[in-house]
């Protein structure tokens, strides 16, 4: 999610109130917020300001304009918002204990293909996205014609969220106040003709003074509110998940700067050119003779940006105008690393220094974000049984399976294993990339269309052959298995001791 200049001053003049601040922002107009952000986020007292005494308004505005002009503010959200590879898996939870298998098969192959073209992981990857920068992500669902559905972004001052279904969703009330921010009447017409029907009667009766509020309180199915919370309680908003690090950051943009200036600054050379007295203390050389020695050392030098000329009555030498660099860097470091503390992300994950602390850091990131993203799951699964499963029968859970870019092969063999053993073959495929309406599809072509089953037998492995595991321990006490020079296996990287992974970086 990008956001220009432009599109942010679009949504300043679009921003009118949040509602329970209503009465704070009247006095805020777009032109004073815009002006404000342009002076105030080169500043990191006014941007501390903000954080600390600005409204929801002028916080997301801070966190959008560093998502897109800060590279480190974005890289840390991006990180987040696209650990997850969003493999999903589509598994039917049973009422009854007997169901007719065609019929069930019917309506689960509906819902595999409708999860399929919901493309979740671009959906849920934009939704982490906003979530991130702007506290909670506010859309309209939309039948889509391929049979799917999509979401429809709403802006967040028209948007909140009060209240929960008996699902556990956050249900969303939208301010149709929104469409008199337009004057253009086609304009409005045709983001107008974009909502959904129910929205549009709403406004109808609003306009004509037939309901009371202009908040119209959204069905289950009809709109979505997920907040950036980890209190899964929450009712009421979030802020941006990041906010704390943007003073950091800003620090940290104040202390590259100094740090080129102090560069600069030990370029930068002055040289004193002494004109020499005689012994009444008197000029050797008449002024215009010094002028033209002065002119001479200036013509000379005149190709080096970083020096200087001054003529005096003192030694020449060359002296520096620069102060320690280092010192400038060691504190420019201390501030780069207060940044990462700040995001709850290890430093080691842009700025390598040992593999073992990325892992476990890795880890700690892979449980937030999953955390973060269990609202998301939650409705997905709701529309999913909104769609599919109206019966007493059975129903659907959709699981976003922990696998990310980093895990992505332990996973996998976590889950072949488990196959192995006869647990699902889903969870197996999915690891691998496989989807599932896929593995269903190729499943079926090689094993009854084209008997691939019989004619393909797989070799044996060391789980369901006695022999091979014995051949495999016979094997092992005699032959070396490892680039070791005693021979012993590789381990992995979570098998190595950090001493051990220290001492190999430090090689």
């Amino acid at each position: 999610m990008k956001f220009s200049l432009d599109e942010l001053k679009s949504t300043f003049s679009k921003m009118k109130a949040i509602s329970t601040q209503e009465d704070s922002n009247k006095t805020r107009s777009p032109r004073y917020l815009w002006a404000r952000a342009k002076r105030e986020y080169f500043d990191t007292e006014a941007i501390e300001k903000i954080i600390n005494n600005g409204n929801l308004e002028e916080i997301i505005a801070l966190s959008r304009y560093f998502f897109n002009y800060n590279g480190l503010y974005r890289r840390i959200i991006i990180y987040f918002s696209t650990m997850l590879l969003y493999d999903t898996v589509v598994v039917p939870n049973f009422i009854k204990q007997k169901v007719d298998k065609n019929r069930f098969l019917k309506n689960y192959y509906k819902a595999l293909d409708f999860v399929e073209k919901m493309n979740i992981p671009q959906e849920v990857t934009k939704i982490f996205t906003t979530m991130l920068v702007k506290g909670a992500y506010y859309g309209l669902v939309y039948d889509a014609p391929n049979g799917s559905i999509i979401l429809g972004d709403l802006p967040q001052s028209y948007c909140r969220t009060r209240f929960r279904s008996n699902n556990g969703n956050q249900i969303l009330e939208f301010n149709v106040s929104f469409f008199e921010t337009y004057t253009d009447e086609l304009e409005k017409e045709l983001v107008f003709n974009n909502f959904p029907p129910s929205v549009k009667q709403y406004y109808e009766r609003w306009k004509d003074g037939k309901e009371p509020t202009p908040w119209y309180l959204c069905q289950e199915h009809e709109g979505v509110a997920f907040l950036c919370s980890l209190d899964d309680s929450a009712s009421s908003f979030a802020l941006p998940f990041f906010l704390a690090t943007i003073p950091a950051i800003s620090r940290l943009r104040d202390y590259q700067k100094a740090d080129l200036d102090s560069v600069q600054n030990e370029l930068s050379k002055l040289v004193i050119n002494q004109i020499p007295l005689d012994k009444e203390n008197e000029l050797a050389f008449e002024l215009p003779e010094v002028e033209a020695v002065h002119r001479g050392i200036v013509d000379m030098l005149s190709d080096n940006p970083h020096v200087d000329v001054i003529t005096t009555f003192c030694d020449t030498e060359v002296a520096s105008l620069g102060s320690t660099v280092d010192n400038v860097r060691n504190d420019l470091g201390a501030v780069t690393h207060l940044v990462y503390n700040e995001a709850g992300v290890s430093k080691q994950l842009f700025d390598n220094d040992s593999a073992i602390s990325i892992q476990y850091s890795v880890q700690n990131d892979l449980s937030l974000v999953l955390a973060l993203l269990k609202p998301v799951q939650r409705w997905i699964s709701y529309i999913v049984n909104y769609k599919f499963g109206k019966n007493s029968e059975y129903f659907y859970k959709i699981n976003l399976l922990p696998i990310s870019h980093y895990n992505r092969k332990e996973m996998s063999d976590l889950y072949i294993k488990g196959a192995q053993y006869g647990y699902s073959k889903f969870y197996a495929g999915a690891a691998l990339g496989i989807r599932q309406a896929d593995l269903i599809a190729l499943t079926m072509i090689e094993n009854e269309f084209l008997d691939l089953d019989a004619r393909m037998i797989p070799l044996q492995s060391s789980h369901t052959t006695a022999n091979s595991v014995t051949a495999s321990r016979a094997s092992s006490n005699t032959e070396t298995t490892s680039a070791d020079e005693g021979g012993r296996p590789a381990l992995e990287l979570d098998e190595t001791s950090e001493k051990t992974v220290e001492n190999k970086e430090s090689m």
